[in-house]
């Protein structure tokens, strides 16, 4: 991921939209919803940590292809997609992307 991230203009973010894999994945430092490795240090979730680590090796634009929607509750809910889009926007614009270049796309890999 370093490496392919340190030459790239672009980013392409894929988010799991099921219940539970989101969450996991965007959770934050700090909370009941995080878990902690072995040494007991706390760990935030890894899609947060790659658009930090993308945001440092000069990464200014991200596509963000929200995934499984297929497998979402309900299926290919706008709400979840919403929810998950704004949530994951807000954290972008908060490590210094500008809304313009950002493009969420809602996929499955399924149907």
């Amino acid at each position: 991921m370093i490496s392919g991230a340190a030459s790239a203009d672009c980013g392409l973010l894929v988010v799991a939209a099921t219940t539970g894999e989101f969450e996991a994945g965007f959770a934050r430092g700090g909370g009941s919803n995080v878990s902690s490795n072995a040494g007991g240090n706390v760990m935030c979730g890894q899609t947060r940590e790659h658009i930090v680590l993308s945001r440092g090796l000069g990464v200014t634009q991200f596509v963000v292809a929200v995934n499984k929607l297929d497998a979402a509750d309900p299926a290919w809910s706008e709400e979840r997609f919403d929810y998950i889009r704004q949530r994951v926007l807000d954290f972008l614009k908060e490590n210094g992307f500008k809304e313009r270049k950002i493009t969420f796309v809602p996929v499955s890999g399924l149907t």
